[in-house]
């Protein structure tokens, strides 16, 4: 069985308007990435697996909205 993948698009707007998106380092090459991770098979789906990944990942909490980005 193939493991299930959850990413997490972090963004908030600046005072000015404009969008800011939140990465982090990938601990193997230290590339900038979303944070990421695999979901175990009794955690939730979509973006109810992505929110605890944002928290597991860069300690950050928000509101995890369904939009899909990507299969």
């Amino acid at each position: 069985m193939a493991s299930r993948k959850a990413a997490a698009v972090c963004c908030r707007k600046d005072p000015s308007g404009h969008l800011e998106f939140l990465l982090v380092r990938n601990r193997a090459d230290g590339q900038w990435i979303f944070p990421n991770g695999t979901v175990e098979l009794w955690e939730g789906f979509g973006h109810m697996a992505a929110a605890p990944e944002a928290w597991e990942e860069a300690g950050v909490q928000g509101i995890s909205h369904p939009f899909k980005l990507g299969q």
